[in-house]
């Protein structure tokens, strides 16, 4: 961020350059070109930290949590113009998903791809958030998402060689989770009536049986993984079918648990 001077624009504009480049089929690049290419793709997936929204701070606490919380949002607002304006988009889900085959193809778990996802739930986040206003009736979160929703087939494969690297960790396995119910929850409210599932909401499909098969044991974690994938369940239309499923593992949660996690569901 230091390089851009803390100008948002100008290190996704840098980035995207970087990204558009592919290692694989360009011609005269420097030999460590890959390299470059996956240290663009981590600074991306960086550019949500809470320390970027405050380059300046000087460690006091004389900022209320509420004023730190309104100098993220207008950051994470700045980010979301940032990444429409630059095209980010249109090389960054094809970068990461070049990323992810390349390591699946070597037997490494997707590192990129899930971080890429927790980036487009956090900025899906602010487009939630986001209301239209006569001085603004399309603010920056809600382009993002609109442009996000164009893409939903590149995401849905980007999500589909992230799960075929496996998911070996359950904290993991939350995270994804937590991530595609954020996302497909932005897509469904926004998709066209009688139109063909998106690439997206297949592959939510297939995260939402390998939840529910891998899905087990005791705590606010398996809680938490719960209510996400009936959130996916919903938002993919396939709540029904996993109704059981659902119950049967909201049963097997330790009491306060399982209250927990029935209150969250009757509220979605």
């Amino acid at each position: 961020m230091e390089f851009a001077n803390h100008d948002v624009l100008c290190l996704c504009a840098l980035l995207r350059g970087l990204l558009a480049l592919n290692p694989d089929t360009a011609q005269g690049l420097p030999h460590d070109t890959a390299e470059i290419h996956g240290a663009a793709l981590k600074a991306v997936c960086g550019l949500t930290a809470p320390e970027l929204a405050f380059p300046h701070a000087g460690g006091t606490e004389e900022e209320s949590i509420e004023q730190q919380n309104r100098l993220l949002h207008c950051y994470l607002e700045v980010l979301c113009a940032a990444v429409v304006e630059t095209g980010l988009l249109e090389a960054l889900l094809p970068a990461a998903l070049a990323h992810a085959q390349r390591d699946l193809a070597l037997g490494r778990e997707s590192t990129h791809g899930w971080r890429v996802l927790a980036l487009l739930a956090a900025l899906m986040l602010e487009a939630d958030a986001a209301e239209p206003s006569a001085g603004d009736p399309s603010p920056p979160p809600l382009r993002f998402r609109e442009v996000l929703i164009c893409r939903a087939d590149q995401l849905g494969s980007l999500l589909e060689a992230v799960l075929a690297s496996g998911c070996p960790e359950p904290a993991r396995l939350k995270e994804l989770v937590v991530n595609c119910a954020i996302l497909s929850a932005g897509l469904a409210a926004h998709c066209v009536p009688d139109c063909p599932d998106d690439g997206f909401t297949l592959a939510c499909r297939m995260l939402l049986a390998t939840g529910l098969d891998l899905c087990c044991g005791q705590g606010p974690d398996v809680a938490t993984l719960l209510v996400a994938l009936a959130t996916i369940a919903a938002n993919v239309g396939d709540l029904e079918i996993s109704r059981a499923r659902l119950q049967e593992l909201i049963g097997g949660l330790h009491a306060d648990d399982s209250r927990r996690a029935r209150a969250r569901l009757t509220r979605r």
